[in-house]
């Protein structure tokens, strides 16, 4: 696994951001910048020198500078994909390849605090933020801000939740911190999202006591499994706040909820935003095809 770590004591420089809907066959190069591809809508089918890649929603792609990607066939659904565009200096970035499969150490936070990690290719475990963060990136590059250093710390804020979710992902795996019946019920959660959970209906889905099941939640993720839920909830509302022309009403309702008002105070309470509001904040798209 090809990993690139870049020193964060400086902004990474942002070029551009888009979001490509492709409607033909394309071909893209890039000579200087780095490249991180983020799927978004059904599975778009790349290709980079002499290998081929599928990119569906939830993973991304890191391509290298000097490399041209190209759409080698058009999908018979609809897709669509993020690609984002920086360049750091040599001094800054270094690449790096570990087996996935050998008995590596990740190093303590502290070792890791002014670097961030990108991997090759890596399912993202909170695409909900993810998306957010490149919709808010989306927003300020086309939003003529005084200064480029709007867009530099909001990409090195990016990369570094992507990096934070690649380095918890890896020390789950290494550590299995959160394996067992824990980190399936909390898959179970985001699985099943867009129904209505409880935490009565999850005990007993499971054969737990509620009780039990919460101090279990609190003790391994650091929340209640009601805490949880709800912060599930709305990291999916604020993606579809971000990527879709849903009011308010149906995305409460795409979310398991009847009262769209009772939504919409609990997410005003986690977010200090009403939905609007958050809608409203970040509204700036460029759309491109290539």
């Amino acid at each position: 696994m090809l990993i690139l770590c870049v020193n964060i004591k400086t902004p990474i420089e942002f070029v551009d951001v888009s979001h490509i809907i492709p409607s033909h066959e394309w071909t893209y190069a890039e000579n200087s910048d780095f490249i991180v591809l983020f799927g978004a809508d059904g599975t778009a089918f790349i290709t980079c020198g002499q290998d081929t890649h599928t990119l569906v929603s939830g993973y991304s792609f890191l391509l290298l500078p000097g490399l041209a990607y190209s759409g080698y066939r058009m999908p018979k659904q609809d897709v669509s994909f993020y690609r984002l565009q920086f360049r750091c200096k040599d001094d800054q970035q270094r690449l790096i390849s570990i087996d996935p499969k050998s008995d590596y150490e990740v190093p303590h936070s502290t070792a890791l605090a002014d670097w961030v990690f990108i991997p090759e290719m890596f399912r993202l475990t909170s695409v909900d933020r993810i998306f957010v963060l490149v919709h808010q990136l989306l927003h300020i590059a086309n939003a003529d801000y005084y200064t480029a250093q709007s867009a530099n710390y909001l990409i090195t804020s990016l990369l570094i939740e992507m990096s934070d979710q690649t380095l918890m992902s890896t020390l789950q795996e290494k550590q299995g911190k959160y394996s067992g019946q824990i980190n399936r019920i909390a898959s179970w959660i985001k699985a099943n999202i867009d129904k209505p959970l409880t935490l009565d209906g999850i005990a007993k889905q499971f054969g737990y006591n509620k009780n039990y099941l919460t101090r279990k939640f609190r003790e391994e993720l650091g929340v209640t499994t009601q805490k949880y839920i709800n912060l599930c909830k709305i990291g999916k509302a604020k993606e579809l706040l971000c990527r879709s022309n849903m009011n308010n009403k149906e995305i409460a309702y795409q979310l398991g909820f009847n009262d769209e008002k009772y939504f919409m105070r609990i997410f005003k309470q986690y977010e200090g935003l009403t939905m609007q509001e958050f809608r409203n904040a970040y509204n700036l798209m460029r759309y491109t095809d290539k």
